[in-house]
């Protein structure tokens, strides 16, 4: 294909990051076509409208689609990608408030480098995709208390306290939380246990903070790491929970943790749990299966 015959296509989310990226689309757009690419700009609306642009046929007809929002709008965007084998090269610029995505994968978060670095790199990472219930994520599907706390925790806070701010946010909202008694089921594991939340994870960072044996982690091994939480018994031990939390060390006593491609998590409860995927809404569920999908978003790094 000639480079005049180069089609980009920019999605950004207008009101992310203070809406710092809306008053940036001209120089965007014009530094695109300084790379040799016909453009296309897409405010999402987050209604049924974005659905009906992000169709399969409409992106297929582009060499490069670029995205700027918060995790929830990359969730979105790659979700549908990942979901229809689109293997279209996708750009990332980052304008949430947390970012754990491009913080695991050391994107730029300078809107005008970002920019230069998507459209100047010739390389691209397959990057794992997880699944719940066959809806996708790209870092994090979660529930239960540590899902309020890394996402509660205001980030001013975090900055100024660090692990401190888990300890803090851990004694306020851990401890009336109610367990989940959980049956689990994969090839490493099978067990039942209560729990009062569980993490699996295809990232470096959730909520802000490293994850839990952070060492082993990778986006592109073609596994998650799970992460399970039991409920201390006092609120005394509510402090070395949250301090293994937050300085990412597992802690025997109140973890459960192991690698895998696919399990699945049924509530021996009577009703339904609810979800985060991505930061995001993702439904309530009374069996979950979660899985790993190997190297299905060609992210330009």
């Amino acid at each position: 294909m000639s480079k005049a015959n180069k089609k980009c296509l920019f999605i950004y989310n207008p009101v992310s990051g203070k809406g710092l990226i809306e008053s940036k689309i001209d120089e965007i757009t014009k530094t695109i076509r300084s790379y040799g690419y016909e453009t296309t700009s897409y405010a999402t609306t987050g209604t049924k409208d974005d659905y009906e642009f992000l169709s399969e046929e409409n992106l297929n007809n582009y060499n490069l689609v670029i995205c700027s929002g918060g995790d929830g709008t990359l969730n979105r965007v790659a979700g549908f990608l990942t979901k229809n084998n689109i293997k279209t090269p996708f750009g990332y610029i980052p304008a949430g408030s947390t970012n754990d995505f491009a913080h695991s994968l050391g994107l730029e978060k300078n809107v005008t480098k970002a920019i230069e670095r998507i459209l100047s790199s010739s390389k691209t990472i397959q990057i794992d995709t997880g699944l719940l219930n066959e809806k996708p994520f790209f870092y994090v599907a979660a529930f239960g208390a540590i899902t309020r706390i890394t996402y509660t925790t205001p980030q001013s806070i975090k900055k100024k306290l660090g692990y401190l701010a888990y300890v803090i946010y851990a004694i306020k909202d851990l401890f009336p939380l109610k367990e989940y008694r959980i049956e689990v089921k994969s090839e490493e594991r099978e067990f039942e246990e209560k729990v009062v939340a569980a993490v699996f994870s295809n990232s470096h960072y959730v909520g802000g903070f490293k994850v839990v044996n952070d060492r082993f982690t990778s986006l592109t091994d073609g596994y998650l790491e799970a992460l399970f939480i039991r409920k201390p018994r006092t609120i005394f031990g509510l402090i070395p929970l949250a301090l293994s939390l937050a300085s990412h060390k597992y802690n025997k006593r109140y973890m459960v943790s192991f690698q895998s491609r696919e399990l699945t998590v049924v509530n021996k409860g009577e009703h339904e749990i609810a979800w985060n995927i991505d930061g995001e809404n993702g439904g309530a569920h009374k069996s979950a299966t979660i899985k790993i999908c190997p190297g299905t978003l060609n992210i330009k790094a």
